[in-house]
């Protein structure tokens, strides 16, 4: 609780911080701007590109190859894509600091900086990235002040889209669906029924741990919560608490948390004798996990927003590996799709003026289908139907594991049509009463 009215706060100051800098009616004017330059404009498209290379993934890469891909067709209504990046690395250690502490969180003044920067340029049309959710929910608060398209392919917090915002959207699934997935994985697919929860004190781990629970309640799985803890991602040593899970019966251990602090979790677990199956979550799903952890990763398994077998996936990952001598992580392909996510809605609303692509997505039909799925969005910009995939480590590799999530997609059907039937048997029930 105290977690979301500090993130509102964040919100309020941010828009009062706005608003005290440049009246409110400029703000119009530089929409007005945007909207008509975008309508008459027939030069390059350029969108905004911002991630943190410090995240070791591929984001960039996968956005420059779907402009790669679209200007050799002709590019986007035969204009060039142009990606303007930024990098929040830079951003962050640019100085900002003296008065990021007056905020408590430089990240989130790096990325209000970033995303001003862009806003005002007007002839941006659309934004794709940003790292976390904590700067994705700092740096829409300015994109929709400036009236600028936004797509988060990494922000999970379930935060990001309940300002009902006109120009945001999430690419991936939010906490809440990720915990519920989770929860569905380990019941229908691993079949384990007597669970440890173990999770950090950061706002995305306490989230999705929470989510967890209560997904077991609504869906009424028969399973049960044994053990529970948080910690501070900075802990050194679980010895503590893998002495009270060796005097536990448990069938597996779920894990919330980085994948630094994840792989300290799978090595004391593994040296202290406990071999019991080690799920987490998306944040883990990162080779550092790998790296750090060595052997003790073994068969530990995680979701990811990309299906490595999907026909348009395996497409796309021979193309960029031939372009990049690499294979594309989920982050490529998250970034891949959000670029040519917006050539899609540009091309069939045959307009870059913001407020037409919003609500050409806001009423896409039946859905948009990108390298990691489909797309379609609720009227709050929340991605709708999407699913994780989920991975296993192998001889030091992450391997897909075929068909994981189905077992818990067919049990979701079969709860929702029941749950449904109640509902119309209720409303039956009121007008006879």
């Amino acid at each position: 609780m105290m977690r979301v009215l500090y993130l509102t706060c964040i919100a309020i100051f941010l828009v009062n911080l706005t608003a005290c800098e440049r009246p409110a009616y400029k703000y119009k004017d530089e929409r007005e701007e945007k909207a008509e330059k975008a309508h008459k404009r027939k030069a390059p498209i350029n969108i905004g590109v911002v991630w943190d290379s410090r995240s070791q993934s591929l984001f960039f890469e996968g956005a420059r190859f779907a402009a790669q891909e679209l200007n050799a067709r002709g590019g986007i209504l035969g204009r060039r894509v142009n990606l303007i990046e930024r990098d929040e690395a830079v951003y962050l250690q640019a100085g900002f600091f003296e008065f990021s502490k007056k905020m408590r969180n430089h990240a989130q003044f790096a990325a209000r900086t970033v995303a001003e920067e862009l806003a005002k340029n007007t002839d941006v049309v659309a934004v794709v990235g940003h790292t976390i959710s904590e700067t994705s929910i700092a740096a829409s608060i300015t994109y929709e002040y400036f009236g600028l398209l936004y797509l988060g392919p990494g922000a999970t917090n379930i935060e990001l889209t309940r300002h009902n915002f006109m120009y945001t959207f999430r690419l991936i699934p939010d906490n809440y669906q990720e915990s519920k997935q989770l929860a569905g994985y380990i019941y229908y697919s691993l079949e384990k029924k007597k669970i440890v929860v173990l999770y950090d004190r950061t706002e995305y781990s306490t989230q999705v741990a929470e989510s967890f629970a209560e997904t077991i309640a609504d869906m009424q799985l028969d399973a049960d919560i044994v053990y529970r803890r948080s910690f501070f991602k900075t802990k050194k040593s679980f010895k503590d608490i893998m002495s009270d899970l060796k005097g536990l019966e448990f069938d597996v251990v779920f894990v919330a948390t980085n994948e630094e602090t994840g792989s300290r979790i799978l090595k004391e677990a593994r040296n202290m004798g406990i071999k019991h199956p080690v799920v987490g979550v998306n944040l883990m799903y990162h080779p550092r996990l790998i790296e750090l952890a060595g052997d003790t990763a073994e068969g530990f398994s995680v979701p990811a927003p990309f299906n490595e077998s999907f026909n348009l996936a395996r497409g796309f990952i021979n193309r960029f590996r031939k372009q990049y001598d690499v294979k594309p992580d989920a982050w490529a392909a998250q970034a891949y799709d959000s670029i040519m996510l917006l050539a899609y809605i540009i091309e069939k609303s045959d307009s870059t003026v913001p407020i037409v692509l919003s609500t050409q997505l806001r009423y896409m039909e039946p859905y948009w289908l990108g390298v990691t799925g489909p797309h379609a969005f609720t009227k709050d910009g929340e991605i709708s139907g999407k699913q994780y995939s989920f991975y296993t480590v192998h001889q030091g590799k992450f391997e897909l594991i075929p068909g994981a999530n189905v077992p818990f997609i067919l049990e979701l059907i079969k709860f929702n049509e029941n749950k449904s039937a109640l509902l119309e048997l209720e409303e039956q029930d009121t007008k006879g009463n």
